[in-house]
């Protein structure tokens, strides 16, 4: 039986293409494919396509300028950045100053932010601490939050050790 995901309705669907950016930690534990897996499932939860292209960034990239750049250019106008936070380590600076210029007019578009987490990292000082600071930041921005705790991340590389969509519950941070 698959879990629902728990989700308000948005702009994206009206257009029948969910836009995202992905926001990610570390490749060797998959996140990067985990954040995907859960834009697809959530896109096809709202009966959208997904687009990914040009969307998936290390979160250590950022410091570097041109790749800032890059990923604005992409997430312009993206309905979600998703953050994978699957480490248990909070962003570098420069990943977190990333999100917190595009949430500037996230709210304008009626954007939207995604923090996924290990289940098995939630408590983890480095994880909590990055999850309440970009919820207050799109608390004062006026841009939805929504949080997700999923599956311990794995390095195994085969879809039994990676978030399976049955295990995707999205819930908007007011509840919790």
């Amino acid at each position: 039986m698959e879990t629902p995901l728990y989700f308000t309705g948005t702009k994206s669907c009206s257009t029948g293409v969910m836009k995202v950016s992905i926001i990610y930690e570390d490749p060797s534990i998959s996140t990067d494919v985990q954040a995907e897996q859960f834009a697809r499932h959530l896109a096809d939860s709202l009966g959208c396509s997904c687009d990914l292209s040009d969307a998936t960034w290390r979160s250590d990239l950022f410091e570097n300028e041109d790749a800032a750049a890059a990923a604005t250019l992409a997430a312009m106008d993206a309905d979600y950045v998703i953050v994978s936070l699957l480490k248990g380590e909070t962003l570098p600076a420069a990943a977190l100053n990333w999100i917190e210029t595009w949430l500037d007019d996230a709210g304008q578009r009626d954007a939207g932010l995604i923090v996924l987490t290990d289940a098995s990292h939630c408590g983890c000082w480095g994880v909590e601490s990055t999850r309440h600071y970009l919820r207050c930041v799109c608390s004062a921005k006026g841009v939805a939050f929504f949080s997700h705790a999923g599956m311990p991340a794995s390095g195994g590389g085969t879809a039994d050790n990676r978030a399976g969509e049955e295990a995707f519950e999205l819930l908007p941070s007011a509840s919790w």
